[in-house]
C-alpha cells in the first residue's frame, strides 16, 4: 500500500502497559510502593492512560498479587484513566471492590491459545463474560474487549468474538499481536476487515516485536487511520503461552518514531528515560529492548571498520 505521510493522524493516544503486561512475567517482584512511584513518573511524563494490573488468582501471577492494594493507592490525576484485566466474575468483584472503573476482558482469537491462556474454550470464555458485562453496565463500569492473537494468519475466532461483544453493547476493543509475528500486509488486511465492523476510533492496537516488524505495523495502522496504541517501558512483557514471543513494543521507541513523523504523542522522552532507569534498578538489569534508550544514552557500542 502507498503511504501518504501528509495524511497521518496529527496525534495519537498511547496506553502504557508496563505495570501489567510488562511486569507480569518478571521473576523479581516489585513492591506496591515502587509500582506507585513508577506510575507517578509515567503519568508525569505525559501518559494519561495506564493498564496497571490484573485481578487474577494470586498464585498464578505473583507479580500482580497486590492488585487490590495497588488500586486503592493509585494517585489521582485529572484526565488520567487506569484499567485492569479481569478474567471472570470473581476477578470482577475484586476489581469493583478496589475501585476500578475500567476493566479489560481478554479472549484469544485462536482456540489453542485461549485454552492454554484461560484453560477453557472461546465459547465458554464468552459465555462467562456475558455475566460480567451485564454487571459492569449496572455498575457503570467501562468495559474494553482485548483480543489476543488477532493478527495470526488464521485467527479463526476473531469474527465470532467481535460479533459477541458488539451484541452485548461493547464498543471498545484492543487488537493484540500476541506472538509478535504480524507483518504490514497482514496488519493492513486485518484492519480493513475490522473497519467494516467497528469504528476505528474505538480500536487500540497492541503490538509485540518478536520479528522486528512492530514499527512497520504501527506505520501501516496510522496510514489506515488507527491512532491508539499500547506500549511498555523498555519493551518489557511477553506471553508464556505464545512460544518465542518477545516483549511489547517499547514506549520510548514508539514515542521517538511517532514524533519523528510529526505525530504528536504529548509524552516527554527525557522523563521516559528516567522511568527506564528506575525500572532497570528495581529489576537489577538493563532493559535491553529500547533501542532509543540505548542510543540516547550513548550505548551504541563500537563499529568494526
Amino acid at each position: 500500500m502507498e503511504i501518504d505521510f501528509s495524511r497521518l493522524p496529527e496525534s495519537v493516544e498511547i496506553t502504557d502497559v508496563t505495570l501489567r503486561d510488562g511486569l507480569q512475567n518478571e521473576n523479581t517482584l516489585i513492591n506496591t510502593q515502587d509500582k506507585i512511584r513508577i506510575i507517578k513518573k509515567i503519568v508525569e511524563a505525559g501518559v494519561n492512560s495506564l493498564e496497571v494490573t490484573s485481578f487474577v488468582r494470586l498464585d498464578l501471577v505473583p507479580q500482580l498479587a497486590d492488585a487490590e492494594e495497588l488500586f486503592k493507592q493509585l494517585p489521582k490525576y485529572a484526565g488520567c484513566n487506569y484499567r485492569a484485566l479481569v478474567p471472570n466474575l470473581k476477578g470482577y468483584a475484586k476489581a469493583i471492590k478496589a475501585g476500578c472503573k475500567t476493566i479489560v476482558l481478554f479472549v484469544s482469537a485462536t482456540e489453542e491459545h485461549n485454552r492454554k491462556n484461560l484453560g477453557r474454550s472461546v465459547k465458554d470464555t464468552l459465555a462467562a463474560y456475558d455475566q460480567v458485562v451485564e454487571r459492569a453496565k449496572s455498575n457503570q463500569v467501562r468495559v474494553i474487549a482485548a483480543i489476543s492473537m488477532a493478527f495470526e494468519k488464521t485467527s479463526e475466532k476473531l469474527e465470532d468474538i467481535l460479533d459477541f461483544f458488539r451484541n452485548t453493547g461493547i464498543s471498545h476493543f484492543i487488537l493484540c499481536d500476541t506472538s509478535g509475528t504480524a507483518n504490514p500486509r497482514l496488519v493492513a488486511e486485518r484492519l480493513a476487515f475490522v473497519k467494516q465492523r467497528l469504528n476505528q476510533e474505538d480500536v487500540a492496537l497492541h503490538f509485540h516485536d518478536t520479528t522486528g516488524c512492530a514499527m512497520a505495523n504501527v506505520l501501516v495502522s496510522l496510514a489506515i487511520g488507527f491512532n491508539k496504541f499500547d506500549a511498555a517501558i523498555g519493551g518489557l512483557g511477553g506471553c508464556p503461552f505464545a512460544q518465542g514471543a518477545a516483549g511489547n513494543i517499547s514506549l520510548e521507541d514508539l514515542v521517538w518514531f511517532l514524533e519523528s513523523l510529526n505525530v504528536n504523542t504529548g509524552i516527554d522522552m527525557e522523563k521516559l528515560l528516567h522511568v527506564n532507569s528506575i525500572l532497570s534498578g528495581l529489576l537489577r538489569r538493563p532493559l535491553q529492548d529500547s533501542k532509543v534508550a540505548r542510543y540516547l544514552r550513548g550505548e551504541k557500542g563500537s563499529c568494526l571498520q
